[in-house]
């Protein structure tokens, strides 16, 4: 008896002393992350001193991260076509002089009103670009409308799920997006709100095509993706808020508060933001910016940044979409066209590889199909279990999930004279593919199919 107490005794002691380790342990390690932070932002403070520059480097959200979790936050250029997109440039696009430029301009505090939408949290996905140019049309919207307290909330989700534009996992591009936008309209948040993954373009509300609004036009600053005129992006600040790209490197995740200039680390990758105005009168002078990392980053979820110089390449490739006029000032509602390129009907195309005289199909509705590659159009959405028989002998089977959302359009063109098949690789959402291999180790292919009209 006097045994088995001992025993326990000593096994408590054990799970006891083993506690404590941790315990220690896990404090000298939080030590030397913290001393590990102390140290980067001791030695960034000093290269902002040695550079003459003006801001101030700290802990932030974005600093106490990963590396692997701070590039989830933004784009790697090699992992997304960056060429420039091809277009005209709008027509009626204002000309000011740099007399009529004040000194100073932000539309957070434009004729006393705030013009500029809540500051959004990407979350670990490179969704930089949906947010960016989300917010500039965001805020369009409102000026448009003469009602600063409109309050649009449309959805970054709907961009990442069902738009060409990018993906979570590789970022994307603002310039696609708005074209995207253009042709296909742009959803409110309600119906497809934001989860920071790439998922399936389901919204939550089927009747979300009420939802749906659509940008008349957008295009670079200047005309040009390559254009960095400091007064032609005044000039078109003007007129609202724009999205921009810039490069990111580890100083930038540090900045706290001040005007920033890179002045310490690699570069990581890009990032897309928003310029909200400009300010003459600092030294240096600078861009006033929204980014899309909460408001517990920076200066309450802004930054400055050097004007004038492409600091961070922030000055190229500007862009800003033009919204239309709403049917009246001031109303509850922003009023626009809805769009006519969604329609509740899907077309698969069903193929196989497998060689032989007969091929039949089977497509789950009622209905069959006969053909080694062919085409059949689902009026409704939900789970179908498609057989396909050669020579009336069962090949395969597999269940297809039919999601009522196919884009009509004609993609030809739409790219700088890409080809659609060129272009059809970019597409999501509304595209899927499945490959399978049947008994005879054939591959399958179901692949969602987009007409053209």
């Amino acid at each position: 008896m006097v045994i088995k107490i001992l025993n326990k005794r000593w096994k408590g002691n054990v799970s006891f002393l083993i506690f404590i380790f941790l315990v220690f342990f896990m404090f000298i390690l939080h030590a030397r992350t913290g001393n590990a932070q102390d140290t980067i932002i001791e030695e960034i403070q000093q290269s902002i001193g040695s550079h003459g520059a003006n801001w101030v480097a700290g802990e932030s959200s974005l600093s106490k991260l990963t590396l692997e979790q701070r590039l989830a936050r933004i784009v790697d250029l090699k992992l997304i076509d960056f060429i420039p997109f091809k277009k005209a440039e709008i027509s009626d696009a204002k000309e000011h002089t740099e007399t009529d430029l004040p000194l100073k301009f932000d539309w957070r505090n434009y004729d006393g009103q705030n013009w500029v939408t809540p500051v959004r949290d990407q979350g670990h996905c490179s969704s930089c670009w949906a947010h960016s140019c989300i917010a500039a049309i965001e805020s369009r919207v409102m000026i448009k409308s003469g009602n600063a307290d409109l309050s649009p909330d449309y959805s970054e989700q709907y961009l990442i799920s069902c738009s060409f534009a990018g993906t979570c996992l590789t970022g994307g591009r603002d310039d696609y997006a708005f074209e995207f936008i253009r042709n296909f309209g742009l959803a409110e948040e309600t119906y497809f709100p934001y989860q920071a993954a790439d998922t399936l373009c389901i919204p939550s509300n089927l009747d979300f095509e009420i939802g749906f609004i659509k940008i008349q036009d957008w295009d670079y600053v200047g005309g040009s993706w390559d254009s960095t005129d400091v007064n032609k992006i005044k000039t078109a600040l003007l007129e609202g808020p724009l999205s921009t790209w810039m490069t990111i490197y580890t100083d930038f995740y540090y900045y706290s508060e001040g005007i920033y200039e890179h002045v310490y680390g690699q570069e990581d990758g890009s990032h897309t933001v928003t310029i909200i105005g400009w300010d003459d009168t600092t030294a240096p002078p600078c861009w006033i910016v929204k980014n899309s990392w909460d408001t517990d980053w920076g200066e309450e979820g802004y930054f400055r940044v050097r004007m004038g110089a492409n600091e961070a390449n922030i000055d190229l490739g500007t862009s800003y979409p033009q919204v239309a006029q709403p049917a009246s000032a001031g109303a509850s509602k922003f009023s626009v066209e809805p769009s006519t390129g969604f329609r509740s009907i899907t077309t698969f195309m069903f193929s196989t590889e497998l060689e032989a005289e007969f091929i039949l199909w089977d497509f789950g509705d009622g209905n069959f199909g006969v053909g080694q590659q062919i085409h059949h159009t689902y009026p409704i959405g939900g789970n179908f279990t498609v057989k396909m028989y050669s020579e009336m002998d069962l090949q395969d089977t597999a269940t297809i999930k039919v999601i009522p959302l196919t884009w009509f359009g004609t993609y030809n063109n739409m790219f700088s004279g890409q080809e659609a098949d060129t272009i059809i690789s970019l597409l999501r959402g509304y595209r899927d593919e499945i490959l399978m291999a049947d008994p005879q180790g054939q591959k399958l292919v179901y692949q969602l199919y987009e007409n053209h009209s």
